[in-house]
């Protein structure tokens, strides 16, 4: 994918977009320099993650528009978004990959007795809990959880395995019910807006407790704490804590704060020399959200997807 800046339907100048930031402006720094007037010295940054181009104003003095509204803080573009740096500066994303639109809405379709639940928001729980969206008498509370990223990908977490993907039309059983994901039509708009998750927890992890790295997580509003005391689980929350903390300073939203490859995990936590088993790092995630499902938390708040772990969490202290 590039970014493209266009004239009067001329493209001057494409450069190609990648993980990094790519940075736009008139001052001499930028990954691409626009010599005009009206472009802050520093004006905005676009790069790609995730199959998604997201472009974010860094304080312009005459705004970065999409589709004419001026943005707050990273936004997706879709192929096809009107982007204006200013009044009158226009760019354009191009490439194959990008999508055309929004993720569709989607739906969970029992196959049993036809009954249909949408998705309002990227947590979908199903299982015998109070707290499940979609109840299934006799299962385990939290079962299974759907997991929906902005990118349109659902993945469906459950208690054994890592998370697997699932594409529109696939069906999955959770507990002896079969269920179908289903895309909801685009003449349809959903009642309520869905809202990323929000975790309200607090890690705090240290590497020099009584008997070693400790973590402790605390949730305030339903009066839970659990204390992380095996050593290599604690070490992981410590590296997921540590990214989390130098993705807000460097000023990212926190819907796309924390991400840490797994290569980046696994040296933290095991050295340079890293482990020769390729598995360890999945049965250690995996141990550790048992750990935290039992002490009363949602497992999902770590994040596992495209060889890259995170938290998502109100907070990170680390000592």
């Amino acid at each position: 994918m590039e970014l493209q800046v266009v004239r009067d339907g001329v493209i001057l100048h494409a450069i190609p977009l990648g993980e990094q930031p790519l940075y736009i402006g008139r001052g001499p720094e930028n990954d691409l320099v626009i010599p005009e007037q009206t472009v802050s010295s520093n004006h905005a940054s676009a790069w790609l993650e995730g199959g998604v181009v997201w472009l974010k104003d860094l304080g312009s003095r005459n705004g970065t528009f999409v589709n004419d509204q001026r943005i707050q803080g990273a936004t997706q573009v879709h192929r096809g978004d009107n982007v204006r740096l200013g009044p009158d500066m226009e760019l354009q994303i191009s490439g194959d990959g990008l999508p055309a639109g929004p993720p569709q809405a989607v739906l969970v379709e029992d196959q049993t007795s036809g009954v249909r639940f949408p998705v309002r928001g990227d947590r979908f729980r199903i299982g015998g809990g109070d707290k499940d969206d979609l109840h299934i008498e006799g299962a385990p509370p939290g079962a299974a959880t759907l997991l929906l990223y902005p990118d349109g990908e659902v993945y469906l977490g459950e208690d054994e395995g890592e998370e697997r993907e699932l594409k529109v039309g696939a069906t999955f059983a959770v507990s002896g019910r079969v269920l179908k994901l289903l895309a909801l039509a685009p003449t349809y708009t959903a009642t309520i807006e869905a809202e990323p998750s929000r975790y309200p927890y607090l890690l705090k992890v240290t590497l020099d407790g009584v008997s070693g790295p400790e973590a402790v997580i605390t949730d305030e509003r339903a009066d839970l704490s659990h204390r992380v005391d095996a050593e290599n689980r604690a070490i992981l929350l410590w590296v997921l804590g540590k990214q989390w903390l130098e993705d807000r300073k460097a000023g990212k939203p926190r819907v796309e704060r924390g991400w840490c490859s797994d290569a980046d995990v696994s040296v933290g936590i095991w050295g340079r020399k890293g482990t020769s088993d390729a598995n360890a790092l999945h049965v250690l995630t995996h141990r550790l959200r048992k750990e935290l499902k039992k002490g009363g938390f949602d497992p999902w708040f770590i994040e596992k997807r495209r060889r890259a772990l995170r938290i998502r969490v109100k907070d990170v202290i680390l000592d």
